[in-house]
């Protein structure tokens, strides 16, 4: 819970610059510890 918030405001601070993706990728990564995310 607590790294969604972190990534929602990462999100609407950085919204305007481009590789947001990767980034919130690689910051969630890090906060979860690297877990995998499940696929579809």
């Amino acid at each position: 819970e607590f790294a969604a918030i972190k990534a929602v405001k990462m999100i609407e601070e950085e919204a305007h610059t481009s590789g947001l993706t990767e980034r919130v990728e690689k910051f969630l990564r890090e906060l979860v510890g690297g877990a995998e995310a499940p696929g579809p």
